[in-house]
């Protein structure tokens, strides 16, 4: 990998990383809603992009179960997985290549 291939993917991660320190999901599968909340399943990507991770959020008293995989661009995809409200998934990227993209409800 070439400096500038570097220093582009950094600034990238760092932009991320300052997204969502500020409350701002990078990857947000469509929430579902309920009565009084709502919940969703939020993704980002962590440890120099080499994983990925998501939680299920809800607000208000929604406590609502999601299912959920993880979209890799230039990998497969995970398996479908239960988020129940507060769970966190990890996901180690598939290739070296792949890079997380979003999540998907299934």
């Amino acid at each position: 990998m070439n400096v500038r291939t570097w220093r582009a993917k950094a600034g990238a991660l760092t932009a991320a990383l300052l997204l969502t320190s500020a409350g701002l999901s990078l990857a947000t599968a469509s929430s579902a809603t309920a009565s009084s909340g709502k919940c969703e399943v939020v993704g980002w990507p962590y440890n120099a992009g080499r994983a990925a991770q998501a939680v299920n959020r809800c607000s208000g008293t929604a406590s609502e179960k999601l299912y959920a995989k993880f979209v890799w661009n230039n990998g497969p995809d995970s398996i479908c997985l239960t988020f129940r409200p507060g769970q966190i998934w990890k996901h180690d990227r598939p290739v070296a290549w792949a890079e997380f993209e979003s999540m998907k409800y299934c």
